[in-house]
């Protein structure tokens, strides 16, 4: 749960002003992330039969790291379905 200055500076970080457009704004955001680790996932079965093992950990922990980030995504754009600015 974010807390309401929190959440302002989400808004103005997104560029906009009101908590529907945030929301549009981190789905787009979200969306993107998504797509990104798609990519990574696709580049990962590429790689799964690679020599050097370091470069499918590597594609790993950078899927794991879109994971958390659309984790922690998800709780502001809760945050601003629940409208918690006020």
């Amino acid at each position: 749960m974010a807390m309401r200055k929190e959440l302002t500076k989400w808004a103005r970080s997104l560029g906009v002003d009101n908590d529907n457009d945030a929301i549009a704004a981190l789905k787009r955001v979200m969306a993107q992330i998504r797509d990104a680790e798609d990519e990574l996932r696709a580049a990962g079965h590429t790689l799964r039969n690679a020599p050097d093992g370091d470069a499918m950990r590597g594609m790993l922990a950078a899927t794991r790291a879109t994971d958390t980030t659309v984790a922690r995504l998800s709780a502001v754009l809760a945050s601003f379905h629940r409208h918690e600015r006020g």
